[in-house]
Parts: structure tokens; sequence; C-alpha cells
């Protein structure tokens, strides 16, 4: 395929991944109203993040991902942006948290479609060389995305607070279920885009398509890494998930703020930060990659946990104010780097036929342990061992260093065995 036309896709499927990630990301900044209106605390809060977005974002990952080694890509990523779009605005018609812990699973199951079709498409597409950074633009939509829901919905939130404001046929509901019903929508015009726009090129005939057992039976020699890769990436991803579901909370109980004020300052943030980290994530890997080759992401991510433990010192002992925001800031610019780091070392260590599925593969792992354990171990510490909802912090802190030292000995030894072996 021709660059411009490559990076047209790119720049779609990133809009796709924008969206998705408001979709998710606005349950956070709504936190305090919806813990209010269905009287839950911290630990239950998280489940709608945890347990029921992710354990079924990562399970029907893995027949998605096969789906996606089967079938057009396009259509697959088509019809999660239908499933996860309607299920959004299912979220704000719900009214218990029962219904809303259901419309929460299908947002999962429907952007359990993307991430795998995604990363394999561009693989397909994309010159090896620049392979970094077109995955690095695709995981900027998950911070864009991120910012979006917190700048837009901190305004919005503000707008549909006046007195006499509201949406059309929906004014009648609290205001944090109008927000779902408003970030529900632009799927719905975007889904159409997708199927009929973007064009896959099919790599293998029926002939090549395997199941996902059959797949891991032909990496046997791969397999030591994949072990490896995957510990060390799942530890990585229970930081960045903590990181990205707790910051709202974190921001709004250390500094006072309203929803507002919240969403616009964890907003600038993310905006800044993470964008700007994700880029320098892809530009570091493929500038290591000449010296290190295919373990060139695995030392980048390990660069990266450098970085962290150091801001999430300075986030524990930050009593609030500049420091604070300076121990946010350095994580928000290091806590995506593994986005970038692990697909990119996934695409360029399995064969093209089955990407996708183990792609799918590392995503449940990651998905079950890092987000449903990492987010809901947060809120465990804050709620039964610290007993202090305004220390969520040190909770943050602890769960994000101790993902870090576990990572370290899997993501060395990974890149150590990719560096042996010239065909792993």
């Amino acid at each position: 395929m021709q660059t411009r036309g490559a990076w047209v896709i790119v720049g779609l499927l990133t809009l796709v991944y924008l969206l998705s990630y408001v979709d998710r990301q606005i349950l956070a900044l709504l936190i305090e109203p919806i813990k209010a209106d269905l009287q839950i605390d911290d630990l239950r809060f998280s489940f709608l993040t945890g347990l029921a977005f992710s354990v079924f974002f990562a399970v029907a990952g893995v027949p998605l991902g096969w789906a996606s080694d089967t079938f057009r890509r396009n259509r697959v990523i088509g019809a999660g942006i239908l499933c996860w779009s309607l299920a959004t605005i299912a979220s704000g018609l719900a009214d218990s948290y029962g219904h809303i812990f259901i419309a929460r699973i299908l947002v999962g199951v429907g952007e359990a479609a993307l991430t795998p079709a995604a990363y394999s498409l561009i693989a397909d597409i994309v010159a090896p060389a620049m392979l970094g950074r077109a995955i690095a633009v695709f995981s900027m939509g998950s911070q864009f995305g991120a910012a979006t829901a917190y700048l837009l919905g901190g305004g919005l939130v503000a707008m549909l607070s006046r007195p006499g404001a509201g949406l059309p046929l929906f004014g009648d509901l609290a205001v944090w279920k109008q927000m779902f019903v408003i970030v529900g929508l632009p799927g719905l015009v975007l889904a159409p885009v997708i199927l009929f726009g973007v064009r896959d090129p099919r790599r293998n005939t029926a002939a090549d398509r395997v199941s996902l057992a059959a797949a891991w039976a032909q990496l046997k020699p791969q397999r030591a890494f994949l072990v490896r890769h995957y510990c060390g990436f799942t530890a990585l991803a229970a930081a960045f998930f903590s990181i990205m579901a707790w910051l709202p909370a974190m921001l709004g109980r250390r500094l006072g703020l309203d929803a507002a004020h919240l969403g616009l300052t964890a907003g600038a943030l993310v905006l800044v930060c993470c964008p700007l980290g994700t880029l320098t994530a892809g530009w570091l890997a493929d500038r290591l990659s000449a010296a290190y080759g295919r373990s060139a992401p695995l030392r980048a991510a390990i660069i990266g946990m450098l970085v962290m433990v150091p801001a999430m010192v300075i986030i524990a002992v930050a009593g609030s104010g500049p420091m604070l925001m300076l121990g946010t800031a350095m994580a928000l610019f290091v806590a995506p780097w593994p986005l970038v780091h692990a697909s990119q070392s996934l695409q360029t260590s399995v064969p093209p036929r089955v990407r996708a599925q183990i792609t799918a593969l590392f995503l449940l792992i990651a998905n079950l342990i890092g987000q449903t354990g990492g987010v809901s171990l947060v809120a465990l510490l804050t709620d039964k061992v610290l007993r202090d909802p305004a220390k969520v912090h040190l909770s943050l802190a602890a769960v994000c260093i101790v993902a870090m030292l576990l990572a370290w000995q899997p993501l060395r030894s990974a890149a150590a065995l990719v560096r042996e072996a010239r065909d792993v």
C-alpha cells in the first residue's frame, strides 16, 4: 500500500481508538456523582472499570482476534464500534448498579474488537522501519481520548448542570447519565466510515487460517519469549490502567476539585504528557532498533520503568500542589509506553497470519490480571487498609512501584532471548 494511503488508515484507526477511550474513560471523571446516586463505595465502583469492563474485554478479545485473522478487519472493527457505542448510550439509561454493570460489559466486548485487528492491520500496511512510530500514533488515540473525556467531559458537566440545561429527549436524566448518551452517539456515525471507507488488504487464504490453539502449537520456538513478554508487560499494564482509572479521583481528592475543574486539570495533564510520552516511546524503540534489533521495544520499556519509579515516589510523598503535579506529569509521560512497546514487539515476533490472535491472548492476560487486578487493588488498599479515600495516592504509588519490580526480570530476560535468537 502507498505510504500516504497507509497513514490515512492509521489516522482513521487512531480516531476510532480516541472515541473508544472517551467512552471508556468518561466513567472515571464521573466517579463521585455515580457513587452518590448508586450508593456504592470505591471498591464496587472499581468493578465497573475492572471486573465488568476488563474481564469481558479480555475474554471477548480471543475470539475476536481469531475473527480478525479470518475475516476482513474493517468489518470486525466496525461491528465493535456499533456495539460499544450503543452500550455506552445504554449506560446513560441504566437505573441501577446491575444495569450499568451489564452495559459496561457490552462496552468491553465491543472495544475488544479494535486493538487486535488494528495492530494487525497496521503491521500489514506500514513499512517495518516506521512500525514503531505508526503504533505510537495509533496508541496516542487512547491518550487523546482520555484527555477528551476529561476536558470535554468537564465542560459538559458544567454546562448540563446549569438550571434549565439538558439534552433534548434526555433532559430529565441525571447529568452523569446524559454524559454517557452524548459520548456514545459519535460512534454511530464513525462505524459506517470504517465499514465502507477502509480497505483491508487480505494476507492469507482459507488454508492459512489457524485457531489460537494451532497458532500456539506452531510457536514453540517463541514460547519462552512470549511467556516473559506477557508477564512483564502485564505488570506494566497494571500500572498504566491503575493510573488512568484513579487519576481523577487522586487529583480531585488531593486538590479539592469539583468535576468541572477536575476535568480541565486531568485533561490538560493527559493531553500534554501522554501523547508526548507515546511519541517518545515509538521514536526511542525505532532508534534503538539499529543497535538491538527486535529487542529494542523491550529495552525501551525498561528505560520507561526507570522513570516511573521516582515519579511514584514523588506522588507518594507530595502533599499537594506543584510536587504532586510534577510526579503525575512524569507518570503520565511513561505510563503509555507499554502500549507501544508490547504491541511493536509482538507484531515483529510472530507470523502475520496469527498476529491478531497472539495480540488478543496478550490483551486477555493483561486485562484480566493487569487492569482488573491493578485497578481493584488500588481500591482495596484505599478502602480496607488505609481506610481513607484521601490516601488513594499512596495506594496508587504502592501498586505501580510493585508492578515495576515484577516486570523488571521478565522483560530483561525476554530482551536477552530476542537478542540471542535471530528468528524469534
